[in-house]
């Protein structure tokens, strides 16, 4: 038929195609599973069961979406099926409504499965569905007492009750620690209902009803080691709910809607066996509870349940989906070594007492959106085998990780950790987003492992990445962190950036900061890291330890890197007074001033080695090449004290450090024009006083022309007499005529021209030696432009 072909008749095989692979036998755990939702979303039985058949097409987009994000995990879970694109299904969804609209109808498809246990009855006509798995009915047991509507058992062991495999069978080789069942039932270790011989299960109806009868609100349940159906769980459930309507026992379960819930006391279900669903859905456990070492065949639901007291669910089975949403835990809940092969969700859950997940094991995917630990929790050794969402997750006290493994995504957006997060040696193995998160205490990524390309993103008050390994490129974009980036070895990119503006969420909102001091990163040590790779972008550097980093001629700083400033003022050396300008300097310099007593610098943290003069040079010299490879501001300030350093250094010659405090003094290691210019005017100044006062003569100079007659000869004779020294006082030497003069002398001088008025013996000296200094302070002038305009990179 044409009709086959279209795309109604795909939609409708590959949405049965896909639930046969989920391994469902009816829709009620897709009703389920959507009622777990946050919305929930209303799944009708009879909806599905037309989706499925092909009477209808799924209109709601997102109805739709999370009925095949569910069966898409399940078929992947239990027959290994590859998830399809969403896209892939939306598509065909459009196009069988279009279809539909169009008037194209294709043939209805029988449903052989059950859309819900409560429709069953309706269909007499249609073929029987398969059996469920779990424990066979009782009505259905070989050899079984007819029994009433809470299931009753005779005192024979029932073959049908524990089917090997379904229900599972107990051996073991030592007595459990509490009286067992003395039934005669094979292999059956259910704890004995005393004054009774048998389990819970295996009792004869008038005795299990008259157990049943002394049940009520806030009993304490014993059930060690019994083999539990869904009807029996229920049947003792009905029995504990306030308030205890007259004859509720006897309501059937299909009847049972909106009642109060269940109440118990002490519950005791260590290695328990719930062979079918175990609904403890708004169950109330008033007293302490505990679920160690029990086996969950099927659903596990205890949603909007309450723990009143410390809950014990370590070394349990989950081997279905587990719900835990809403729930509210007020004791200590522990969850240690506890497998979980279903989907399984704590959303919303509120922890008030200490949670641990301790070596647990996620198969599926596991929720815990929106959830609050009050307290302590601990995921140590945790394995996430499908995705994890801690979505909005709030952690009020610390949280650790260690050693957890995230084989899928993780997924921390909008967490908030009140206090440390302990993220020690977790592997990432397809995380490619971390967060955004907010952290008020140290967020410790310490040996921690990413193995795809890898964005962090936190808002922190501390931050450790010692011995991270990134196989790809990697970003750390983070606020208000003190970071300490230690023995990091680099074989791709890394980028870490400081974010000026508050980190955004998907849905465009700004996650919180843990405090409101400058938002700017403080990096404080790259000991140990290989900075080849590394590129620093917006962080604050002023306390930052260089020392043992490796490659650091290759770091690339970008955008606004703060460093410390040396303290700028006039301080006393050696008896002289000196004027400090501020400049940019390195944590390790202001380690070393302040260790040898000078005011105003930064002492050394307890711990931090305080380096030498030789350590010094290597660190400024890498800095000094990465600042000018890119064009920094700070390679002029670096380049400085690499040569104040190499003046220090007392391992050095003698004659090399007198060198370079002479080349310190004139022209600041060539960087200091100014100190040069300022020299050339001192000079200058000296050179006019000394020629007013004393270099130039008391007046002019007349020469005088003598001649002889001879005969008819004339001999002509000038001669010009030596200049006068000034005699006359020295404040009537100070005059513009005579500041004229020197100045043109000094002028000349410079340019290595005579003199154009006569000079005294103190004149002449003067001028020969201003002819020497003023060509040379000008060269040093040039010399200092030169180099310091190259170090900031002009022209590029």
């Amino acid at each position: 038929m044409a009709q086959e072909s279209g795309a109604q008749a795909r939609l409708v095989a590959a949405l049965r195609d896909l639930r046969a692979k989920a391994g469902l036998v009816d829709n009620a755990r897709i009703v389920r599973y959507g009622q777990h939702q946050s919305p929930p979303v209303d799944f009708k039985p009879q909806t599905l069961s037309d989706w499925f058949t092909g009477r209808s097409v799924p209109s709601n987009k997102r109805n739709f979406k999370v009925m095949i994000d569910y069966l898409q995990g399940q078929a992947r879970r239990k027959s290994g099926r590859a998830p399809t694109e969403w896209q892939w299904w939306e598509q065909l969804r459009l196009a069988a409504r279009d279809e539909r609209k169009a008037g194209g109808r294709p043939p209805v498809v029988v449903e052989a499965v059950r859309s819900a246990p409560a429709s069953a009855a309706g269909s007499a006509g249609a073929p029987q569905p398969p059996a469920p798995p779990g424990p066979v009915p009782e009505a259905a047991a070989p050899g079984a007492e007819p029994g009433g509507a809470n299931g009753e058992h005779s005192r024979t062991p029932e073959p049908g009750l524990v089917p090997p495999g379904a229900a599972g069978e107990y051996t073991v080789s030592t007595p459990p620690p509490w009286p067992a069942c003395q039934s005669g039932a094979p292999h059956c270790q259910g704890r004995r209902i005393e004054p009774y011989q048998g389990c819970l299960p295996h009792l004869p109806t008038d005795e299990r009803e008259a157990y049943l009868s002394t049940l009520g609100p806030g009993s304490d349940i014993d059930l060690r080691g019994t083999v539990l159906t869904s009807d029996v769980l229920a049947d003792v459930l009905r029995r504990t709910r306030r308030p205890p309507g007259p004859a509720i026992h006897e309501t059937p379960v299909s009847e049972l809607v909106d009642l109060p819930p269940a109440e118990l006391g002490r519950t005791q279900w260590d290695s328990a066996r719930f062979a079918g669903e175990a609904d403890f859905a708004r169950v109330a456990f008033t007293g302490p509870c505990s679920f160690h070492g029990v086996t969950f065949v099927g659903e596990a639901d205890f949603a909007e349940s309450s723990f009143r007291e410390d809950a014990d669910f370590s070394g349990s089975t989950f081997a279905d989906d587990a719900w835990f949403n809403r729930t509210a835990w007020n004791g200590v809940s522990t969850f240690d070594g506890v497998t979980f092969s279903g989907t399984t969700s704590f959303d919303s859950t509120l922890f008030h007492r200490s949670a641990r997940f301790t070596g647990v094991s996620f198969s599926a995917a596991v929720h815990f959106d929106r959830t609050t630990f009050a307290h302590d929790t601990g995921f140590d050794g945790a394995a996430f085998g499908d995705t994890a969402h801690f979505t909005g997750a709030l952690v009020e006290g610390h949280a650790h990780f260690i050693g957890s493994v995230f084989s899928q995504h993780a997924d921390f957006e909008q967490a908030r950790f009140r206090a440390d997060a302990d993220f020690r040696r977790v592997a990432f193995a397809a995380t490619r987003v971390l967060g955004p998160l907010t952290c008020e205490g140290t967020f410790n990524l310490t040996e921690t492992h990413f193995t795809e390309p890898a964005k962090v993103m936190a808002s922190a008050t501390r931050m450790t990445c010692r011995r991270t390994r990134f196989e790809s490129t990697a970003t750390l974009l983070l606020r208000h962190a003190a970071l300490v980036v230690e023995d990091v070895a680099l074989d791709w990119p890394l980028e870490i950036t400081g974010s000026p503006t508050p980190l955004i969420a998907r849905d465009g909102s700004p996650v919180p900061d843990p405090s409101g001091d400058d938002a700017f990163v403080r990096l404080l040590s790259l000991a140990g890291t290989d900075a080849a790779r590394l590129r620093l972008k917006d962080l604050d550097l002023s306390q930052c330890c260089f020392n043992g980093a490796t490659q650091l001629e290759q770091i690339h700083l970008v955008g606004e890197c703060r460093f410390a400033t040396t303290p700028p003022g006039i301080r006393w050396r050696r008896g002289l007074p000196m004027k400090f300008l501020p400049r940019r300097a390195l944590a390790e310099e202001h380690h070393w001033h302040a260790a040898r007593g000078h005011s105003g610098w930064t002492p050394a943290p307890p711990g931090v080695e305080v380096l030498v003069p030789q350590q010094l040079v290597s660190l400024y010299q890498a800095l000094r090449t990465a600042a000018v490879n890119h064009h920094r501001p700070e390679a002029a300030d670096f380049a400085y004290a690499e040569d104040d350093f190499r003046r220090h250094d007392l391992s050095r010659p003698r004659s090399e450090r007198l060198l370079l405090t002479a080349y310190w003094l004139l022209t600041g290691y060539s960087l200091r024009a100014s100190r040069v210019l300022s020299f050339l005017a001192v000079s200058m100044t000296a050179g006019l006083l000394v020629l007013m006062l004393w270099g130039l003569p008391k007046g002019p100079i007349e020469p005088h022309l003598q001649g002889t007659l001879t005969g008819q000869d004339i001999a002509v004779t000038l001669s010009t007499p030596r200049p006068a020294p000034p005699d006359q006082p020295l404040d009537q030497r100070i005059t513009s005529a005579r500041l004229e003069q020197a100045l043109s002398v000094l002028l000349n001088a410079a340019q290595l021209r005579s003199s154009p008025v006569a000079l005294t013996a103190a004149g002449r000296y003067t001028e020969l030696s201003y002819r020497i200094i003023a060509p040379g302070l000008l060269i040093l002038a040039a010399l200092s432009f030169r180099r310091r305009s190259r170090m900031q990179g002009w022209p590029r």
